[in-house]
């Protein structure tokens, strides 16, 4: 290669990785003038979506993983909660099962936002990766975007749905709670300030129109105000406070205020009692009981075992009829919290002829991943 031919590939190259870091830099710009946008502008209209959905029989396994066996028929009155797996897509799980593609309109999720915009991140990462690529010397070799992802946990939580899903019928006992959380806050400073800086503004706009008086009067109660939140103040700094309010007979007025401080998530728990009637159903039994225990728990990224794969999420509907109940309440998506298994509720060991347990009974725990608000509980019944 002639010097001529080696400056040329030279300026191409560094053209390209201009090019690239031009483009990057214009869509980071874009992508802050968004967020500027969103934060200045009141929410668009983003109500929760309260159509009914439908349960496809065909779509999800759930013969070996229902209880009663024949929760189906009309003897249940087609009342049923199904309970659907979500596992990552890092896990090893989502190439050994069998997975489903999600309908975004019928099936989508509500996980909250830390996950859409972790999705957004890797997405950033990988394009300036790739625009990186484009700039190298095929001599210098390419960046191994996949390589990166696998040794670092870089996954942005993204999941499969598991084509095996759990049904059990409604729980006999079934109720949510909602929480908001409220909390004492002390405004005796910030009030004193706006008072004194309403009078402080109208004794100079008094001044300026000529009003004297006015001005005078604002400007002493500006002076008032400040002196008395100022003494205040003091009595609850100073050293032996109680026993200066006990001689004087005055205390401190905090001037406290209910504030509101958040939303709690949403946690809540099944009960249920397996009876079994034979062999077959109690197989039923076990094979529920490992899918709660299975996807409940981590799983470790590599065979170094320094990093944590989250566990599975479960996203629970129920059903009447076939289609979604919307005169129950809905979830977002959730995580197992806590399980708990009792072999002897009551309180004998009692076995079919292969050492099955005849009664168990589970008790399942779960936290939902994102806050209830007015958009997720919607304008009519059926939301959270």
């Amino acid at each position: 290669m002639g010097i001529l031919d080696y400056m040329s590939q030279k300026y191409t190259d560094a053209k390209g990785f201009v090019t690239g870091a031009v483009k990057t830099s214009k869509e980071a710009a874009v992508s802050a003038k968004d967020i500027t946008t969103k934060a200045l502008n009141p929410p668009r209209e983003n109500w929760i979506n309260n159509d009914r959905r439908s349960f496809d029989v065909n779509k999800y396994r759930i013969d070996q993983y229902s209880y009663p066996l024949d929760l189906m028929t009309p003897q249940y009155g087609g009342n049923y909660a199904i309970f659907y797996i979500n596992v990552s897509d890092a896990s090893r799980l989502a190439l050994t099962e069998e997975t489903v593609e999600l309908d975004s309109k019928t099936e989508a999720r509500m996980r909250g936002s830390l996950v859409a915009n972790a999705k957004k991140l890797t997405d950033t990462f990988e394009g300036v990766i790739s625009s990186a690529n484009k700039a190298m010397p095929d001599a210098v070799g390419k960046i191994d975007i996949e390589a990166i992802k696998n040794a670092v946990p870089f996954n942005a939580r993204s999941q499969r749905r598991l084509r095996t899903a759990v049904a059990l019928h409604i729980p006999n006992q079934l109720s949510v709670r909602y929480a908001t959380q409220w909390g004492e806050s002390d405004t005796a400073t910030a009030q004193a300030l706006m008072s004194a800086g309403s009078s402080g503004v109208n004794a100079v706009g008094a001044a300026l129109s000529g009003n004297a008086a006015a001005a005078k009067k604002n400007l002493t109660d500006t002076m008032a105000t400040g002196a008395e939140a100022g003494f205040a103040n003091m009595m609850n700094k100073v050293p032996g406070k109680e026993a200066i309010s006990g001689a004087t007979g005055l205390a401190s007025n905090p001037k406290k205020e209910q504030t509101f401080q958040g939303v709690d998530f949403r946690k809540f728990a099944f009960d249920y009692q397996f009876y079994p009637r034979d062999e077959f159903e109690a197989q039923n039994v076990l094979n529920i009981i490992h899918q709660f225990k299975l996807h409940m728990h981590p799983e470790f990224k590599s065979e170094l075992n320094y990093v944590w794969i989250y566990p599975s999420e479960f996203d629970i509907i129920y059903y009447t009829g076939g289609t979604e109940n919307l005169n129950l309440h809905k979830h977002t998506s959730c995580v197992l919290e806590s399980m708990s298994v009792n072999y002897t509720p009551n309180g004998n060991f009692s076995v079919f002829a292969n050492g099955m347990p005849t009664q168990i009974n589970l008790t399942l725990e779960f936290r939902e991943l994102q806050l209830a608000s007015k958009e997720t509980i919607g304008l009519t019944p059926g939301g959270l």
